[in-house]
């Protein structure tokens, strides 16, 4: 539109295809810069994550115009919940019985905190939540990033990345 290129017309404009690549290498630089910028906000110790975490809240940090976001105890009824899932596992109860003992006492699910929790078929504690909090190392005190990343940024397909491309943030 900025350019008047109507395709309607048969006109023969030899610039089109080299405006199209010019477009193209500006969003490219765009993607590495803005990627690049995510990394270094992930070695500060940054969250570059859209929600917290179940049991946790973000905190914005300020140094200068430097903005780190952090993830700190959200200190309510989830942060016990995460607590007394660790406490009871390590008593030795399994995954299973945890989260039978969780729905019985009616806590809810991390899956409840979602906006569109109305149209979730979920609500009930299952082994995978609990593994899945167990296994979590943003829970033992470390920031992992980068776990996954986009193939490209023409694609919304992502791909896991290995454990060497990881961004581990020291304990929070």
């Amino acid at each position: 539109v900025l350019d008047n290129v109507d395709n309607s017309k048969i006109e023969n404009d030899d610039i089109i295809p080299f405006k199209n690549i010019i477009n193209e290498m500006y969003i490219k630089d765009s993607s590495r810069k803005i990627k690049s910028a995510l990394k270094e906000r992930m070695r500060r110790g940054s969250s570059i994550a859209s929600k917290p975490l179940y049991g946790y809240k973000f905190e914005k940090i300020y140094n200068g115009e430097q903005k780190t976001i952090l993830l700190v105890p959200e200190g309510g009824e989830t942060t016990e919940t995460i607590k007394e899932i660790f406490s009871l596992y390590l008593k030795g109860w399994g995954a299973g019985k945890i989260a039978t003992y969780l729905n019985k006492k009616g806590i809810p699910t991390p899956s409840s905190r979602l906006k569109n929790y109305a149209l979730s078929k979920f609500g009930f504690w299952t082994n995978n939540t609990i593994f899945s909090i167990l296994q979590n190392h943003k829970y033992g005190g470390f920031l992992v990033q980068q776990k996954y990343q986009k193939i490209s940024y023409k694609m919304k397909n992502v791909k896991k990345t290995s454990k060497e491309n990881w961004v581990w943030s020291g304990e929070f």
